[in-house]
């Protein structure tokens, strides 16, 4: 089941991405850029938060149908709270 603390740490992995990614856009020199990108991921690694990109991996490895359905439902919802943790930080930046 799919609970209020998933959510949250979909929404964070959104926030954390997109403040690195802003990190890295606005650095002066590319290898400065690439270094802060890669500690917003690693501030997603050390909180447990969801990416989608790192998620959407395991989606073919699923077993059955019903777990297949349940790990695409979880994906779109990692998608979705990624995104919208994008969008709420690009607005507070």
């Amino acid at each position: 089941m799919i609970d209020k603390e998933f959510h949250i740490k979909s929404l964070f992995g959104g926030m954390y991405i997109s403040i690195a990614a802003t990190a890295y856009l606005m650095a002066p020199n590319p290898l400065i850029g690439s270094f802060l990108f890669s500690l917003g991921l690693f501030a997603i690694l050390a909180t447990g938060c969801n990416l989608f990109t790192g998620y959407v991996g395991y989606l073919g490895i699923q077993k059955t149908k019903d777990d297949f359905l349940l790990y695409a439902k979880r994906s779109l919802f990692v998608w979705l709270f990624n995104f919208i943790g994008a969008i709420v930080t690009s607005q507070i930046i």
